[in-house]
């Protein structure tokens, strides 16, 4: 890369605030493509390329094109990006089971899949990333976005206990047990995973093991003087060799080795 991107990030009204996490708004500027691992953390996305979007692989050799209007919902292995000069990319951050109440689909179909939006909203969506490209700012851009989304809240599925566990994990994904957290969804242990298959598309022991690796991943990024020993005593990882078996698996590549950025001419490209 020859400059760093410009990233926005701004919250959700009110009104998305139970669905929304946050939207993040990136201009991308550079002379040269690159590609970007991304990890494969318990999140899910909708987002929009207003220019071109980004080619994706599975293992870094073979690219195919995304959508240009994508949803992103369980992945369990990381994803290789390619990176393309003078881009605009808009993320709509969700939080865990929100894609499942506004589509209705069970999200273990698209598990490791990136979705076309349009086959879950229609030719509604890509009219609205056609009027990103004529916006002046990216204040703009997410009004035009949540007025979408707010549109879609009277079709949305009605939330259930588990859709606080979801929340609950994130923050604290090594604190309860499985029984617990099906107590706290008031359901028996085998709807506990059926509705985790249905709303977030991975079983309770994967979305755990993500989530405790996401929480890994952002300490040390916010921390980069913590040891890795210590990230994985706080984390609840038996020990550190724990920790790089689960790094290793979810993104291609141990605690040292992992950069997250690789010159396109390190990769075989479509």
């Amino acid at each position: 890369m020859d400059s760093e991107p410009l990233i926005h990030t701004i919250q959700p009204c009110p009104a998305l605030r139970g669905f929304v996490n946050s939207y993040t708004v990136i201009y991308l500027s550079c002379d040269e493509p690159f590609v970007r691992i991304q990890p494969a953390f318990a999140s899910e996305y909708l987002i929009f390329y207003p220019l071109a979007p980004q080619k994706y692989s599975d293992d870094g050799k073979t690219f195919d094109r995304l959508p240009q209007e994508l949803l992103i919902g369980p992945f369990t292995q990381p994803v290789y990006l390619l990176q393309v000069p003078n881009q605009i990319m808009v993320f709509v951050n969700l939080f865990p089971g929100s894609l499942h109440r506004f589509i209705h689909l069970p999200m273990h179909e698209i598990r490791n899949q990136p979705t076309e939006a349009v086959n879950c909203f229609g030719n509604e969506i890509k009219r609205i990333n056609e009027q990103l490209v004529d916006t002046d700012s990216a204040q703009e851009m997410i009004e035009l976005i949540e007025k979408f989304l707010i549109g879609k809240l009277s079709k949305v599925k009605d939330a259930l206990p588990i859709d606080q566990v979801f929340k609950l994990l994130i923050n604290s994904p090594e604190q309860h047990s499985i029984d617990q957290l099906a107590d706290l969804a008031c359901v028996s242990f085998r709807q506990f995973e059926r509705q985790f298959l249905t709303r977030i598309g991975t079983t309770p022991t994967m979305f755990i093991r993500q989530a405790r690796f996401g929480k890994a991943y952002r300490l040390k990024h916010t921390h980069p003087k913590l040891s890795w020993t210590s990230i994985a005593y706080e984390c609840g990882y038996f020990d550190q060799m724990h920790l790089i078996r689960e790094f290793k698996l979810f993104t291609d590549f141990t605690p040292k080795s992992f950069k997250g950025i690789l010159p396109a001419n390190r990769v075989a490209t479509a």
